[in-house]
């Protein structure tokens, strides 16, 4: 018996809400563990927290109705289920072992043994039991759907050549489902196979041009193949789609930095922070971006409020401290901007480039050459 299948012949369309108010009300008053319902009403309750998205109660409610309905094949795999999903999958694979004599060749069941071992990242196991699904003696409802979500759960374990093999499956099921070659694209984006990651998001686009995550997706390959101006069209198509897109905001920000187009890049950081104002990388890179504008105490108040929100940030430290220099160099007052120097040197010799490059006519100022001579930078 599959989950559809039961709401489908025993539960649809059937109003059980009076259940689910006499167990929160349960609840409340500490008494749900003597609360007696139907195995439908208890379906409908934690069907309810699966909707609700709250995994703690859902696990809660399968635990309760599990334990007044311990023939019921659907709550068994409703508990299972929330416990492989709460991290319990050493007391999943117990629970389930306890009952695999009664339900062995059970495709569900199959499917939940293969999901709790790669959630302990045993995925040799988890193969196995996917190959016994095809053998069982029932098939699981929306196999490919079902496949997807074998797939992402091994994409959460960061074993995207093992996801790889679970999309591959899915779309053999369904070749309609080409929802697969983004989760492929990305697969291949983290195993470094940028061209086909890029061929594959493609091939997404060409059935749903409108989906403005995908469209970002594409736009960080070309991006990590410092293809910008590509780059850019992708991320400038995904904010065509959806404007408050902050991930795409932040990227193009980022490309416009890289090719030293300051004011655009500046003005997109700043979208992005009305997006996400808690930020620390977009405020830093707002910084820079002020930076290269030549706009110092815009830069410097972009950095401050980076500082506000992690003190101990190294970047943001030395960003405060390079800024600090430049405005003293300007100033006039060499004394402080050698100091800064010193200071810097000793941390990051880096921002000395980034100081250099924002003041070019400093490669004139002979003392400034000799410091860099004599602390070899």
């Amino acid at each position: 018996m599959s989950h559809e299948d039961f709401l489908e012949n025993d539960a649809a369309g059937q109003d059980f809400s009076y259940a689910l108010d006499s167990y929160m009300a349960a609840c409340r008053e500490e008494r749900e563990d003597s609360l007696l319902l139907t195995e439908e009403e208890y379906i409908y309750i934690i069907e309810y927290f699966i909707d609700k998205e709250d995994e703690q109660e859902a696990l809660k409610a399968s635990r309760i109705a599990f334990s007044q309905h311990s023939y019921s094949l659907e709550l068994l795999i409703k508990l299972a289920d929330s416990m492989i999903i709460t991290g319990d999958s050493d007391n999943a694979i117990s629970l389930l072992d306890t009952y695999r004599d009664s339900y062995s060749e059970n495709a569900d069941i199959l499917y939940l043994y293969c999901r709790a071992y790669i959630h302990k990242r045993n995925f040799d196991a988890a193969r196995g039991y996917f190959e016994e699904i095809s053998n069982s003696d029932g098939s699981l409802n929306n196999f490919a759907d079902a496949t997807l979500a074998i797939a992402q759960d091994c994409i959460d374990a960061a074993n995207y050549q093992e996801a790889l093999y679970y999309l591959e499956k899915a779309s053999e099921s369904d070749p309609s489902l080409y929802e697969c070659f983004n989760d492929m694209a990305y697969c291949h984006e983290k195993l470094d196979n940028l061209k086909l990651a890029e061929e594959l998001y493609n091939k997404y686009l060409d059935k749903d041009p409108f989906n403005d995550n995908v469209w970002f997706n594409l736009g960080t390959i070309f991006a990590r193949q410092s293809n910008f101006e590509k780059a850019t069209e992708a991320f400038e198509y995904s904010l065509a789609l959806n404007e408050k897109n902050s991930s795409s905001l932040y990227n193009m920000a980022v490309v416009c930095l890289n090719l030293e187009q300051y004011k655009k890049s500046a003005d997109f950081f700043a979208s992005f922070l009305e997006c996400e104002p808690d930020s620390i990388a977009g405020y830093i890179g707002l910084a820079n971006a002020k930076m290269g504008l030549g706009d110092y105490s815009g830069a410097r108040e972009a950095f401050s409020k980076a500082n506000s929100m992690d003190p101990t940030c190294g970047e943001v430290n030395m960003g405060l401290e390079a800024v600090s220099a430049i405005e003293h160099y300007i100033k006039g007052d060499r004394y402080s901007f050698f100091t800064r120097l010193n200071f810097i040197a000793g941390v990051d010799r880096s921002w000395i480039e980034t100081i250099m490059k924002l003041l070019p006519e400093i490669s004139k100022d002979q003392e400034f050459m000799n410091f860099i001579k004599m602390t070899g930078i």
